[in-house]
């Protein structure tokens, strides 16, 4: 399974998950590591746009585009969620207490298919995840128009 994110350069090779430790994100509080994804370069460069509450032309410019491979039995195991929960918080909290499984599908508030997936960086199958590529990735200033 391929998955996507988009990056600060700085921080693309990371995988521990350490920005959402320390922010929370929708899906989890502050003080837990997760590290958060989509099935389509589209949808994560969406997700950014959306999230970073600036014009695009104001986006940073020191951005990749990092490809993940994931092994199959992880993704066979992923926990997938057809709902968004009232509180979605205590769901990701809920599955990273379990511990059962690397990856959580969700839906995205951005666009509702494809769909972002969160990786518990302390789950033993992350080990197994690798960085397949990471290129340079620019926003188009058209995005804007």
């Amino acid at each position: 399974m391929r998955l996507y994110r988009i990056a600060k350069a700085e921080h693309a090779q990371d995988l521990s998950g350490e920005g959402t430790r320390l922010y929370g994100g929708r899906w989890t509080p502050r003080g837990y590591p997760v590290l958060y994804t989509a099935e389509h370069p589209a949808l994560a460069t969406w997700e950014v746009v959306v999230h970073f509450g600036l014009p695009i032309e104001a986006a940073p410019l020191d951005q990749r585009l990092v490809t993940l491979q994931v092994p199959d039995r992880a993704a066979e195991q992923m926990l997938r969620l057809s709902d968004t929960p009232a509180d979605p918080r205590r769901v990701g909290l809920d599955w990273l207490e379990r511990g059962t499984s690397l990856l959580l599908e969700v839906s995205s508030v951005v666009i509702p298919q494809p769909r972002n997936v969160l990786l518990n960086p302390q789950h033993p199958d992350m080990a197994e995840v690798r960085i397949e590529d990471c290129c340079v990735f620019a926003f188009d200033g058209r995005v804007s128009d």
